[in-house]
């Protein structure tokens, strides 16, 4: 696991680069004006431009987000629960046991327990490799209605998800990516993504995921064990105790794009790549009271 004063490094020269982009003397508040300005007005031009007036209106509130995510509310740490009727017996409860104990881990490396900065540039390098440049959102992907953005991810999963797939929505996941990342800043919006995203076998969020396959918190994750569950949040069906060598082979190619953006030396590359990693076996809820109607709860709240 990286240290505090390596993480600082990484982080000082991040804000450098930053700094030292021509855009940043304009002042942070009038560039995230303006770059803002500018997407909405791209994003309303397309609409316009295909005779849809329904992208900008009554979009969701993006501070929805911190209130579901951040840690003095964290609903995620909540699970789902069925009782009977009465309100008084409980009939299941949605939640991986392995994972009773998360936490919500901050991307500060000053907090005591934070998220591991290998497992951010390990997210990046998978998921978004220009996540600290872009605006928010890309337009690559938009006829088809993919993801390719990190914020992208975090409003399609909070925000939008009563929404059917259209070009409608998703021009507005992109248009609520552009504002949670000029509001909030890239640094909170990975902090979200990783506290909040779905790692299979009913683990949200990666500390959820660090117990549940690994038996420890996340912010005690080992370079190696950090891209294991990244290639895992990748594919959230497989279980790895049953296919380790898949989520192994997905494991090593994040750790080759992780050293070829320069996340990780060649030295960092190959102890991770050597490192044998052990699988805990998942646990699952315990057998409930009503499980044929339970299931038929859970069937219909899959297809809500």
């Amino acid at each position: 696991m990286l240290g505090v004063p390596h993480l600082v490094q990484i982080r000082q020269r991040r804000l450098t680069q930053e700094e030292n982009n021509p855009a940043r003397r304009v002042g942070r508040l009038s560039v995230g004006c303006l770059a803002f300005l500018t997407v909405l007005a791209s994003l309303a031009g397309i609409a316009l431009a295909i005779g849809d007036a329904s992208v900008l209106a009554l979009l969701p509130n993006p501070e929805q987000i911190p209130a579901l995510v951040e840690p003095q509310n964290f609903q995620f740490a909540t699970p789902t629960r069925l009782y009977d009727r009465t309100g008084k017996h409980l009939l299941l409860s949605l939640e991986n046991p392995a994972a009773a104990n998360r936490i919500y881990l901050p991307s500060d490396p000053y907090q005591s327990r934070h998220l591991p900065q290998a497992l951010i540039d390990a997210t990046v390098a998978s998921a978004d490799p220009d996540f600290w440049s872009h605006p928010g959102f890309s337009l690559n992907g938009l006829l088809k209605e993919t993801k390719p953005t990190i914020a992208q991810r975090l409003v399609a999963e909070l925000l939008l998800w009563k929404e059917p797939s259209s070009p409608t929505r998703s021009l507005r996941e992109r248009l609520l990516a552009a504002q949670i990342t000029a509001r909030y800043g890239r640094e909170k919006v990975i902090e979200w993504y990783l506290n909040s995203a779905d790692y299979g076998n009913l683990a949200y969020g990666v500390d959820a995921a660090a117990r549940v396959y690994f038996g420890k918190p996340a912010y005690q994750l080992s370079l190696a064990e950090s891209a294991a569950l990244t290639a895992i949040a990748e594919a959230p069906a497989i279980n790895p105790a049953v296919a380790p060598q898949a989520v192994n082979e997905e494991k090593d190619r994040i750790l080759k794009r992780m050293l070829d953006q320069g996340a990780i030396n060649q030295a960092e590359f190959t102890a991770a790549s050597q490192e044998k990693l052990i699988y805990q076996q998942v646990r699952l809820p315990e057998p409930n009271l009503a499980p044929a109607f339970n299931h038929l709860v859970v069937e219909h709240l899959n297809h809500y």
